[in-house]
């Protein structure tokens, strides 16, 4: 804390706005990065701080800020950094983030129009160009990785499924895995979800995108229109999936029918879903964190409805009914 406490008060005077901020801690996500505002009589930014001191993901921060940020993405503005502790000084961006801003609202045309903006700048990234993100992609193996962490922390140690049939569920996922590893790959987020962008002064600003690689262009906008954080009404997830469609289209990055686009949108959903759902778990099972378990039950059934669709998932759908609902 001693860190981050000189940090502070160095970056405050390089500013010029007075010295000696006072440190808040902020609620952050749930890896290993902390945040606090600092805050003085002239100013305000936040730290953060990677306690996990991975190099790696501390340059990828400073990189991707730079190269989004020129490519017209809105993120939060760096003001200074200390490698040695691992510190970032950034944009104070309140404290509202997409999912509270919208819990205020009862109108729709606002709802649409606010998550309209958080697509556009999902295009953005999906736009960008060369960049370190390129040495990683989000592939078989990491998605089938995906898919092994949810069987172990979900199956095995929430719901005490033993290891045979949860060792199916994994194998079932194995073609649905396949399938999206084929597909034209962009630059994506990884966690574009509704509490990964924040809302400041009518703008939606992207955070936590550290962990960027090349993916499916699907993926994000689940993560986005499918939150488990969030229920998204039917209308407007149709209306925003077609808007992103016909954005896109022009490039060749996603399919060349809406039919095929929602396909492959549909299975990203399922991987996606059943990733969060192992996060989720893993959290409670590490962590003792109960907070994330009351997102599973609808985390689970919007997987479920989703497979519903395709009878060539239907063993998967059933080994997975079986295992949440009969503990088998």
């Amino acid at each position: 804390m001693k860190e981050v406490k000189n940090f502070a008060m160095i970056m405050a005077q390089k500013r010029g706005k007075g010295n000696r901020p006072s440190l808040f801690p902020l609620a952050g996500d749930a890896s290993q990065r902390d945040y606090f505002r600092a805050v003085n009589e002239k100013d305000s930014f936040v730290v953060s701080r990677d306690r996990s001191f991975h190099k790696e993901s501390f340059q990828q921060f400073l990189e991707f800020q730079r190269l989004w940020k020129k490519a017209g993405v809105r993120v939060p503005e760096i003001y200074g950094y200390e490698e040695e502790c691992s510190c970032i000084a950034i944009e104070d961006l309140g404290d509202e983030t997409l999912l509270g801003h919208l819990a205020r609202t009862d109108k729709t045309e606002y709802e649409y129009d606010t998550y309209r903006r958080a697509v556009d700048e999902l295009i953005k990234i999906h736009s960008l160009g060369e960049g370190s993100w390129d040495k990683k992609s989000l592939d078989k193996v990491r998605l089938t990785g995906d898919i092994s962490h949810a069987r172990k922390y979900f199956l095995e140690k929430t719901l005490h499924v033993k290891k045979e049939p949860a060792l199916e569920v994994e194998r079932l996922f194995d073609p649905l895995c396949c399938f999206l590893d084929e597909q034209e790959k962009v630059v994506t987020h990884r966690d574009f979800h509704s509490k990964n962008i924040m809302i400041n002064k009518g703008e939606c600003v992207i955070i936590d995108f550290q962990d960027a690689m090349l993916g499916l262009p699907q993926y994000d906008l689940a993560s986005l229109l499918e939150d488990p954080y969030r229920r998204v009404s039917p209308k407007i997830k149709e209306s925003l999936k077609e808007y992103y469609w016909q954005t896109v289209l022009p490039s060749g990055k996603v399919q060349g029918q809406f039919k095929d686009f929602s396909y492959a949108y549909d299975l990203a959903l399922v991987q996606r879903l059943f990733k969060a759902i192992g996060s989720f778990s893993s959290f409670f099972v590490l962590r003792d964190d109960y907070s994330y378990l009351r997102y599973i039950g609808q985390a689970f059934e919007s997987m479920r409805e989703t497979l519903l669709k395709y009878n060539e998932y239907k063993e998967l759908r059933h080994a997975l009914v079986d295992a949440y609902y009969y503990g088998q």
